[in-house]
């Protein structure tokens, strides 16, 4: 935790804890709500999930991996909810240590970062801090102010030039920090890959989009890694190079901010989507072959499903993808899936910006 404090921006690192005590505040108050039909708790079951999904991905893009663990023996608890059938309310309390561990953890990350900043100079007395003039200095310094402002106006001209961004945090700061989660993804899973965008450092990004943006971001780029990009042997076979690569673009129309998320790997494959979906239940072979392809996306966007066949601390639970629909669902906002078998697969979001 020390390290990620000392290396990552300050701004990166207050966001996250902002956005874990928001997700535990949200979990909680979703196990406060007890729900009483098998809708309400399935609901309820599959809110938490993404909550807790959502603070994995952030942790892990931040290389916390007290938080990951939590959080991934949290979600196996959750899978196997999912896969038991009749859930009741007493099958959430078992959540609520996990919940204190990651308030646990957040706390005292920010506690180090606190003690870490008070190394740093203290800033100028403000004029709010300062004491207040006797009534003779108040008399000398409006005399001053008004002697100053009597003078003639410089005849040097202040149109023109560039405005100086004064915040301390670029956007190369996030693609340094999108490029490192997605090639500590890759190295665990035996892959290579190379991020690239053009447009994330020259684009604004609107500040109440800033959070869905960046939530969506880690999930899509783990998705490529894990789901899209195949491994160098199988790329070198294929005639692609062994990295592979990945684009994440941003742009803003006026209207709407999109953001583009593209991957040169294996592409979605249907078929192996329809025997997925007889093999675990959900529907008849017959059923699944007569799904069309915009059918069986929207079952790669469902809760609980994955093509990946073991789950691990990157995939295979199917929530990825069911916490990207939910957040352009919340903004109401535009999802568009491309895909070419063995070639390539882009998602494009698209958000209002009002």
């Amino acid at each position: 935790m020390l390290t990620t404090i000392l290396n990552v921006n300050p701004k990166i690192i207050n966001e996250f804890i902002s956005n874990t005590q928001a997700h535990i505040e949200r979990m909680n108050n979703i196990l406060k709500n007890p729900g009483s039909s098998q809708y309400e708790l399935e609901g309820k079951l599959n809110a938490i999930y993404r909550e807790m999904h959502s603070l994995k991905g952030e942790a892990s893009a931040l290389k916390l991996h007290s938080f990951t663990k939590i959080a991934s023996e949290a979600e196996d608890k959750l899978h196997a909810l999912q896969n038991q059938g009749q859930l009741s309310g007493n099958d959430f309390l078992q959540l609520a240590v996990h919940l204190d561990d990651l308030l646990s953890l957040s706390n005292t990350i920010a506690t180090l970062g606190e003690r870490i900043n008070r190394s740093a100079p203290p800033k100028a007395a403000t004029a709010n801090t300062q004491a207040p003039l006797s009534d003779s200095a108040l008399k000398d310094s409006v005399a001053k102010t008004a002697a100053v402002n009597s003078q003639p106006a410089s005849s040097i001209s202040t149109d023109g030039g560039l405005d100086i961004d004064l915040d301390g945090e670029s956007n190369d700061d996030r693609l340094s920090f999108y490029n490192d989660f997605a090639k500590e993804i890759a190295a665990r899973q035996g892959k290579q890959v190379q991020l690239k965008s053009t447009t994330l450092a020259q684009t604004h990004i609107p500040e109440h989009l800033a959070k869905p943006i960046k939530e969506i971001s880690i999930q899509l780029l783990r998705n490529a890694v894990v789901h899209g990009i195949e491994a160098p042997s199988v790329r070198h076979s294929a005639g692609k190079p062994e990295v592979g690569t990945i684009d994440l673009e941003v742009q803003d129309n006026g209207s709407d901010f999109i953001l583009v998320v593209q991957d040169d790997g294996q592409g979605i494959d249907y078929d192996s989507i329809r025997n997925k979906l007889s093999k675990e239940g959900r529907f008849s072979e017959e059923e699944a072959s007569q799904l069309s392809q915009g059918d069986l996306l929207k079952q790669l966007f469902s809760s609980g499903f994955s093509t990946k066949e073991n789950a691990d601390e990157d995939g295979g639970r199917g929530v990825g993808l069911d916490i990207i629909k939910a957040q352009v669902k919340d903004y109401n906002g535009k999802l568009n899936v491309n895909s070419e078998l063995g070639q390539m697969t882009r998602f494009v979001i698209t958000l209002p910006k009002a």
